[in-house]
């Protein structure tokens, strides 16, 4: 019991903050201190859990996909997303950058809370390895937390002396007025963290172990996506040659299975967010199921399926089998409802509609980056070869690059589908639109209700603001806001 009170409290650590100075600010009746969190090593384990079951990732990949080209108004569509998202309304008091920045935020203070607490555990001979082990867990998370708030809230990640985000590797003062970090800082942070996970995680670790936690595969593909939006694409190749070589595409059932999250299967996932019990959060997208009867709120965009060839295993996985496809949509006098696309990524899993577990890492990104650092090496046919390995695996015909421009154009297409509703679009807009000569791109038909059709990659809203939630208790954050908010 008392274990799981620890775990209980740990995990309710970050719900309620609102800034990194929220953090501390109230202390509750009952509430146990860092110091006090755990009696022993073996405690640890339950602090872990605690802290890998607040990582979010729903937030962002409901904005990307509303915000960019992969999702469109519904057929059960009730006013949802036509205000903000779809509109391509973004400011500081949007809730979907307050989300994104609290929830990371929450994550790290709970990582922090664990690792003060861990420091006050009595470590012998014998349990100094589970002990590194438990902590690596901890210090990976809090990196790859600090890398995605840089992705949404950094100008540009490739300049080392640009405006950041808060590093924070320590807990706060009631009072602390916390100024952004620049990016060079907040990445010596995350390497010091990854290099620690790197000595220290045991593999075959029987707790706390597996593609939902923490492992040297994980550091190394978060150090190749590091490496590719850094633009060190040399570093980049060599981490994700790493993970091509020792995992294999997963082709026809194994990847269709991927999605349903059947445990067990060599697939191709590296990383990803148990959500094995919880709220099932596809329900942002529809309200019963995936199916074309699931009362649909959004469902994928034109643009986006009219990119996937017939043939390609994608079309079930990006949009349910049951879809309604109109061959003639464009002159449709009632597009909505005669041609009906549901989102299918996340069909649910563990006898729950709609309920799947995040995947962060995947073996066809590493094929991706593998592709962009031969593109920046104007090397042609070596991206073109990259490509087509994905698309072999998915039963999609092979293409051919000629030159800079279609080399990057067809990465960011191919991106476009294999990655699509899974949080990558926006990024990829920001980092790889100028180069591919792209931008948002949405179907005339799915925008025709208000004519935003179209979003340059070099609008500032590519960068997200420093949300009024932050702006509001920390006078000295409140003059590093993002230009143009």
């Amino acid at each position: 019991m008392k274990k799981i009170l620890r775990l209980y409290l740990l995990a309710l650590s970050g719900l309620f903050v609102t800034s990194c100075n929220d953090a501390v600010d109230i202390i509750q009746d009952g509430e146990l201190p860092p110091d006090k969190a755990f009696e022993s090593v073996e405690d640890l384990e339950q602090g872990v859990y605690g802290v890998f079951a607040s990582i979010p990732g729903e937030t962002e990949l409901l904005f990307t996909s509303l915000f960019t080209d992969e999702a469109a108004i519904g057929v059960a569509n009730g006013g949802q997303g036509r205000d903000g998202d779809l509109s391509f309304v973004l400011h500081p008091g949007t809730s979907h950058a307050n989300s994104i920045w609290r929830s990371y935020y929450g994550l790290i203070s709970d990582a922090n809370w664990f690792l003060e607490g861990a420091a006050n555990v009595e470590v012998t001979e014998e349990n100094q390895q589970a002990y590194n082990h438990f902590l690596a867990q901890v210090r990976g998370i809090r990196a790859y937390a600090h890398f995605k708030l840089l992705t949404y809230f950094s100008p540009d990640l490739k300049d080392d002396n640009a405006l950041g985000v808060i590093k924070l590797d320590f807990i706060p003062s009631i009072t602390a007025q916390l100024p952004r970090a620049t990016n060079g800082e907040v990445f010596d942070l995350i390497f010091e963290d990854l290099d620690f996970v790197e000595a220290n995680v045991n593999d075959n670790s029987t707790v706390a172990s597996g593609k939902k936690f923490v492992t040297k595969d994980f550091v190394t593909a978060m150090r190749a996506r590091i490496a590719a939006y850094r633009g060190q694409y040399d570093l980049a190749e060599a981490y994700a040659d790493e993970l091509i070589g020792k995992y294999n595409l997963s082709t026809n059932l194994v990847y269709m299975n991927i999605w349903k999250d059947f445990d067990g299967l060599p697939d191709e996932v590296i990383f990803k967010i148990d959500r094995s019990a919880g709220a099932n959060f596809a329900q942002v997208w529809a309200s019963i199921n995936s199916t074309a009867t699931g009362s649909c709120f959004f469902e994928v965009g034109r643009a986006l399926f009219n990119l996937i060839e017939p043939g390609d295993i994608r079309i079930d996985v990006i949009t349910d089998p049951t879809r309604v496809v109109n061959p003639d949509y464009q002159n449709s006098e009632d597009y909505i409802n005669t041609d009906i696309l549901p989102v299918g990524k996340y069909p649910g899993s563990f006898g729950i509609q709609l309920m799947n577990c995040i995947k962060v890492f995947r073996l066809s990104e590493m094929y991706f980056i593998k592709a962009e650092a031969r593109a920046a090496a104007n090397d042609f046919q070596g991206a073109t070869d990259a490509i087509n390995a994905v698309r072999d695996a998915r039963g999609a015909s092979a293409v051919s690059f000629g030159n800079a421009q279609e080399a990057w154009a067809g990465i960011l297409k191919e991106r476009r589908i294999e990655l699509a509703f899974e949080g990558h679009r926006y990024i990829d807009l920001k980092r790889l639109g100028t180069l591919a000569g792209a931008q948002v791109d949405r179907d005339p038909m799915d925008c025709a209700w208000d004519g935003n059709c179209t979003l340059s990659v070099t609008d500032y809203r590519f960068t997200m603001p420093i949300p009024l939630s932050e702006l509001n208790v920390n006078s000295v954050i409140s003059a590093q806001q993002n230009p143009n908010y």
